[in-house]
């Protein structure tokens, strides 16, 4: 007897790839802000670079998990395969 394939709705994450690679490149400008803050001095900066990470930290989640979870589908697929290698 074949195993029933394994398929998770993840649409909940994101719609679509497309939807994917626009928080991908917001991610990419999120992580390139950091920069904005070396050698910070203020404390009252300490409050945006906090809420910076956990954005960061958030957007970070949900790409890697539509990225994975779609490659544990079909390890076979070239297109998450390459998505989650960018995440990673």
């Amino acid at each position: 007897m074949a195993a029933t394939p394994i398929h998770w709705n993840l649409s909940h994450i994101y719609p679509s790839t497309d939807a994917w690679e626009k928080d991908f490149r917001q991610l990419t400008e999120s992580i390139s802000s950091f920069a904005d803050y070396v050698g910070w001095t203020k404390p009252s900066e300490l409050l945006a670079i906090l809420q910076l990470e956990d954005r960061t930290s958030e957007m970070l989640g949900k790409l890697f998990a539509y990225a994975k979870m779609n490659r544990d589908i079909d390890n076979r697929s070239s297109e998450y395969q390459a998505l989650t290698q960018r995440v990673q």
